[in-house]
């Protein structure tokens, strides 16, 4: 089976894929990973014939305007300035991730591609899987993570979800419809959440049942994987993360998961650091 996983952001999006890839690769897949140009190495390390987006999104992320991004606290900038970045290397990445699909029986995408690939999918016939690396699909447990780290009673907790769903739609939309255009497909005025629910397509939830116990019988469509975590020689080859041992506006560095992958995230944790912070978003649900 030939199958193509698409993943953008920083270390803590590819790194993923990469492991998941090898493992496919072993199991006696054909693997065809895609990113953005400064993330290809997390691939090829690893022996994976990598397809390049053509663009550095990291030099974006440490740029002041792409620091002024991660630091926003308001949900429409922040989709907004991402939606901006999507636009600017349409061109190129589309192209990308048309070769790196072409005769894909499977797509796999994180949640910053969830729109583009699943639209692929839809044009070519493929299967579509979303991998995800916290809780972003609705559910009464916990709150999105994207709005608010605090917990709210169970008919509010999947409230917000939706109502992210709605902001993330009316900020994306044009430029969804947009890329679905350049391939051939019709304008579609549903989310893509609610377009994956319809098609039932399975997304994988990996991370921990320990953290989010509550989500452990979650839905069939849901299944919670645990970490995607590389093996000591894989982490050998990539070696320890530039940010692991030093300090920004006097705080440590930790590991982080969300949106934008692997970023600062202050420690010990103020609740909340960052809106964007799944970890955060983790710890308040384990207080709670």
């Amino acid at each position: 089976m030939r199958i193509t996983i698409l993943a953008m952001g920083s270390r803590g999006d590819v790194q993923p894929a990469a492991v998941l890839g090898v493992e496919l690769l072993h199991r006696g897949h054909e693997v065809v990973p895609a990113t953005t140009d400064d993330l290809e190495p997390f691939g090829e390390t690893l022996a994976l014939p990598v397809v390049s987006f053509g663009f550095d999104l990291r030099a974006f992320l440490r740029s002041p305007e792409g620091q002024t991004l991660l630091k926003s606290r308001n949900v429409r900038e922040y989709l907004a300035g991402f939606v901006q970045v999507k636009l600017k290397h349409a061109q190129v990445m589309r192209a990308a991730m048309l070769t790196a699909c072409a005769e894909a029986d499977v797509i796999v995408s994180d949640r910053l591609l969830l729109d583009e690939a699943s639209s692929v999918a839809e044009a070519n016939g493929a299967r579509f899987v979303g991998l995800h690396h916290a809780p972003r699909e609705p559910n009464s447990h916990f709150t999105s993570f994207m709005l608010t780290q605090r917990r709210a009673p169970r008919p509010l907790n999947r409230a917000t979800h939706l109502l992210f769903d709605r902001l993330e739609w009316k900020a994306t939309a044009a430029s969804v419809n947009q890329f679905r255009a350049a391939i051939g497909l019709a304008a579609t005025t549903v989310p893509v959440a609610r377009r994956l629910a319809r098609a039932q397509t399975l997304e994988l939830q990996a991370y921990s049942p320990v953290l989010v116990p509550e989500l452990s019988t979650w839905s069939p469509r849901f299944p919670l994987t645990g970490f995607i975590t590389p093996s000591p020689q894989q982490r050998q080859r990539w070696g320890r993360p530039t940010w692991r041992n030093r300090c920004r506006n006097g705080w440590p560095r930790a590991i982080r998961r969300s949106t934008s992958g692997s970023a600062a995230c202050p420690s010990p944790i103020p609740p909340p650091c960052s809106p964007w912070c799944s970890r955060c978003a983790a710890n308040s649900a384990s207080a709670a």
